[in-house]
């Protein structure tokens, strides 16, 4: 069910006039999220090497792991001021054959991913 619930999402969203207007706003944040990707990625494969060599005389998974209480208090922060919630009209999907506790359950699930 959960299937169907994410396929007529995505069917929503790309039948949307707001996909079709900024299509080449779409192409730049592809290419956006995967310069992004790349960079992280870099950035994750080169850190230990890099702060072994800033310090020496310490483990850098020790001083890494001293930064993680702050990234995820900032991730947090950042989510909760940031981040829409995720609307999802429901009044389409009354008239089919589906139960509404399911509908209802999908909904709240989408809410706290």
């Amino acid at each position: 069910m959960i299937k169907n619930f994410i396929n007529f999402e995505w069917k929503q969203f790309f039948r949307s006039s707001y996909w079709q207007k900024s299509i080449g706003l779409n192409i730049l944040m592809v290419f956006l999220a995967l310069y992004f990707m790349l960079t992280f990625l870099a950035l994750g494969i080169s850190l230990f090497p890099i702060l072994d060599e800033q310090f020496p005389d310490s483990d850098p998974l020790i001083i890494l792991n001293g930064f993680l209480f702050y990234w995820f208090l900032t991730d947090l922060l950042m989510r909760f001021f940031l981040q829409k919630l995720p609307v999802m009209n429901i009044k389409p999907l009354l008239v089919l054959p589906i139960k509404r506790s399911q509908i209802l359950h999908y909904v709240l699930g989408k809410s706290a991913v």
